[in-house]
């Protein structure tokens, strides 16, 4: 299992070992070794389950978040299409020259191929998001979780006649199993800096604020053409992109070698 932890993650498990081991043999009180033994094990369960919530977190998989060279641009990305409600999201996309990464579901792809089609032809992405989104995904064996991502990377390649370099796991949930399942795939992991959560139910100047009140060049946006206000917010947040003089790309663009922003 330690193979397929991250450097980062190896040096956090050797610093709770030595922590342990100086609990264990350093002569404390009866009293006071059981309490800071319960302290060391909470510390623990905290940083295993924030390793795998946090998508970020670098200790099971190197995760792509953010890129501070890119202080003219975010990187817009969509999850768990396609769907009807993509085609707003391109139109509006289209108006204000924007690009974006869309992370697609392989069985949703079936009969959408004319709206994938048109993404690709407009200049964006297409990522990885797994076959069926499942919300057991990271449950899953490893074996299981690479025939899902590889699946839906044979139906992308079909579709785009193109290699999908961005696979982003569902609800951003990493683990050891997943590392190992993305061991020599290829595949790079996609992040996000800046959360929406527009799939909450709320207004979209509720979704709108929260995207904007921490937005930077070099962040990536995490967003949902499923969910319900997408396209009022991205009527608020295109706009505001231009105002600030933000280009929005692809992932591929906005981590290409020596990238620069161009001109709106």
């Amino acid at each position: 299992m330690f193979c397929c932890i991250s450097h980062k993650g190896l040096w956090w498990l050797l610093g709770f070992l030595a922590v342990g081991l100086f609990l264990v043999f350093w002569p404390w009180s009866a009293v006071l070794q059981p309490v800071l033994s319960w302290v060391l094990g909470l510390a623990f369960v905290t940083f295993t389950l924030w390793a795998s919530a946090d998508i970020c977190s670098g200790i099971y998989v190197k995760a792509h978040c953010s890129n501070s060279r890119q202080t003219g641009a975010v990187a817009l990305t969509f999850d768990d299409g396609p769907c009807a409600q993509s085609e707003e999201v391109l139109d509006l996309l289209k108006d204000y020259g924007a690009k974006a990464t869309f992370f697609v579901v392989g069985s949703r792809m079936e009969g959408q191929y004319k709206l994938l089609l048109r993404l690709l032809a407009e200049g964006h992405q297409l990522g990885n998001h797994t076959w069926a989104h499942r919300s057991w995904f990271p449950l899953l064996r490893p074996a299981q979780m690479r025939k899902e991502i590889m699946q839906t990377q044979t139906e992308i390649e079909r579709v785009s006649g193109r290699t999908c370099r961005f696979f982003r796991p569902p609800f951003g949930v990493t683990n050891p199993l997943l590392a190992k399942a993305l061991k020599g795939s290829g595949m790079d992991v996609a992040g996000w800096s800046v959360r929406s959560f527009d799939t909450r139910g709320e207004a979209p100047e509720v979704v709108f604020k929260r995207i904007t009140r921490r937005l930077k060049g070099g962040d990536v946006v995490l967003l949902h053409d499923t969910s319900v206000p997408v396209v009022p917010v991205l009527k608020l947040l295109l706009p505001w992109l231009a105002q600030h003089n933000l280009q929005s790309l692809t992932l591929d663009a906005f981590w290409a070698e020596g990238a620069k922003k161009q001109p709106i």
